[in-house]
């Protein structure tokens, strides 16, 4: 036994040599994939016995070459983007599967740096695509430490289009979300999102119409992104999000104002003429069926925008007459005091001058009541025009500038043929008896004149 027992010792000198000079050998290798060392050093360092999947190892049984990390060369090599050095360790048969003690993955750090030679050659190589990390990285400012992330998640934080389009041609699964249930699709809109963010457009174009499932998600404001980015005038990255073929471009009717209304209520052209070009769009679409029930028109004749009052008509399918709930986009351009958009309403074909708002209210009294002269003498000249009108309590156009002294008014409203100057209303008033209680001399004089009693 003792015999035995110095033999073995005997023997195991040589090993422990030899298990020295592969360690000295590995170690040589890990700090030439640290410092982009030469390829044929590294060849060098594999002929001396380093093993092309030695791992990095923090326990006390396994040798610490780095940090301890698990990593092996090639994850070395990649998370330094360090292409030839990473490529060379494939050719010689380097695992693309390994990963490091939170998951990471070599392709995880290609995505990362947007090395799509590199991608290329780890997918090759059987690199998981969807590979999941355990933890360690950031969504940088948009909330905190994120449990786990995909390479294509890691093309998506550093706006990789080219490496995100590579990776999802490579089977990379654009609905798989982190653990805190954001999609890549999620990402993308936040990272766009944030302050000083880039132009996240290409991205956007490239993931949207592959993410069926996040497309039209709601993100923490309950917001979709083509809403939020038609609300903040983010025109490129509307325009990417158009393309794909399963975007609600009209909303769902519920929670949302629909982008194109919004679009229009806030004057911005660009983003209504996209909108417009989309041929899923619904031009009369609404808000809020049964409750605002505004259209784009009505909304852009809120704002008094004539340009964009100028696309919608020129829309297929737009009607002008729908109604709202402060009557049609007439009625709504009459009481914000809109006069170019009145008078690009009126030129519209088949449009109704007498359509009734809040109140039952024409344009034609709404006018009379703001005391706009120009707007009355453009309603006038409209064909059709119902100059006497009710309103809820019989009030006229004529009632409602004589109540309140407006005389021009007044005037151009004496002189519309078929004009009832004794009209009374329900209270029993007439527009003369309206005018002396409002004090104006001069309007009196003029319904006088006009023949009124």
């Amino acid at each position: 036994a003792l015999e035995r027992a110095r033999a073995g010792a005997q023997e195991s000198a040589p090993v422990a040599e030899k298990r020295a000079d592969a360690n000295q050998a590995g170690r040589k290798l890990f700090q030439l994939a640290n410092t982009k060392g030469s390829v044929k050093e590294m060849g060098s360092a594999l002929g001396d016995g380093a093993s092309v999947d030695a791992v990095d190892d923090r326990t006390p049984e396994g040798p610490r070459y780095l940090t301890g990390d698990s990593e092996t060369p090639l994850l070395v090599a990649t998370r330094h983007n360090y292409g030839e050095q990473a490529k060379f360790l494939l050719e010689q048969k380097a695992s693309a599967k390994a990963s490091d003690r939170f998951g990471h993955t070599a392709l995880m750090h290609a995505a990362y740096h947007g090395n799509t030679e590199l991608i290329e050659a780890l997918v090759k190589k059987g690199a998981e695509a969807n590979a999941v990390a355990k933890a360690g990285w950031t969504r940088g400012g948009s909330g905190g430490t994120t449990a786990g992330g995909t390479a294509l998640l890691r093309a998506i934080f550093k706006n990789r289009a080219q490496a995100a389009d590579l990776l999802l041609r490579s089977g990379a699964d654009v609905n798989l979300a982190d653990a805190d249930g954001r999609t890549p699709i999620l990402w993308a809109y936040e990272l766009a999102e944030l302050e000083g963010a880039g132009d996240y457009s290409v991205l956007l174009a490239t993931i949207a119409p592959r993410g069926p499932a996040a497309i039209n998600a709601r993100g923490p404001d309950g917001q979709t992104a083509l809403l939020r980015y038609t609300s903040t005038r983010r025109a490129s990255l509307v325009k990417a999000l158009l393309a794909a073929p399963n975007l609600e471009v009209n909303g769902d009717g519920l929670a949302d104002r629909p982008a194109l209304v919004e679009a229009a209520g806030r004057g911005y052209a660009e983003i209504v003429s996209m909108l417009l070009a989309s041929p899923r769009i619904d031009v009369n679409v609404r808000v809020f069926p049964g409750l605002d029930d505004s259209t784009a028109l009505m909304a852009a004749a809120r704002a008094g925008s004539l340009g964009v009052v100028k696309l919608l008509l020129g829309a297929k399918g737009i009607d002008p007459n729908l109604h709202g709930y402060n009557g049609t986009a007439l009625n709504e351009a009459v009481e914000a005091g809109a006069r170019t958009v009145v008078g690009e309403l009126l030129k519209a074909t088949g449009i109704d001058v007498n359509s009734r708002g809040a109140s039952q209210r024409t344009p034609l009294i709404q006018a009379a009541e703001r005391r706009d002269a120009d707007l009355i003498g453009a309603l006038l000249a409209a064909p059709g025009v119902d100059v006497n009108a009710r309103a809820n309590g019989g009030t006229t156009a004529l009632h409602a500038a004589a109540q309140r002294g407006f005389a021009a008014g007044v005037n151009r409203l004496v002189a519309a043929p078929g004009i009832d100057v004794n009209a009374v209303d329900g209270l029993g008033a007439t527009p003369l008896q309206l005018a002396r209680a409002s004090g104006s001399a001069e309007t009196v004089g003029i319904l006088v004149l006009a023949g009124a009693r």
